[in-house]
């Protein structure tokens, strides 16, 4: 394969990366809002759409020539410096709404576990309040001295 050739394959490969981690960071994005909305349904369902994506980027890298992409970059060569910083930048805002997304649902984790607790220790106090006495026929109490 001539360098060209070799230059334009490493090129269209780093763009379709960039793509489907463009669509990542969409999908990220709104998990957010599944979060937020309690629909875990829609949550599931991007989490299997964006891990397709997520293995599909996989795929491609392990068609990239790392030590050809190396020396583009280090060359200078525009298309390859911009692309390469576009994936660092769409990795790390990535790797940032994955971490608020995350704590976003620890946090709801968290607050459903104090109220699984509350409704308990409700659920505890009703039972003692509403529970009948041991002695259903009474007690009689002697007042003589």
């Amino acid at each position: 394969m001539s360098v060209s050739n070799k230059k334009i394959q490493l090129i269209q490969i780093l763009q379709k990366k960039t793509r489907l981690l463009s669509s990542v960071l969409q999908i990220t994005r709104a998990q957010k809002l599944y979060i937020e909305d309690e629909d875990a349904e829609k949550l599931l369902s991007e989490l299997d759409t964006r891990q397709k994506l997520i293995d599909e980027i996989l795929n491609l890298d392990k068609t990239i020539d790392r030590v050809y992409l190396n020396q583009l970059i280090g060359e200078g060569d525009p298309q390859a410096v911009k692309l390469d910083n576009e994936i660092r930048l769409l990795l790390k805002n990535i790797a940032e709404e994955d971490k608020r997304n995350i704590r976003e649902a620890e946090e709801k984790v968290t607050e459903y576990k104090n109220e699984i607790k509350n409704l308990k220790s409700e659920k505890e106090r009703l039972n003692k309040y509403t529970n009948g006495s041991a002695y259903s026929d009474g007690i009689f109490i002697d007042k003589k001295k």
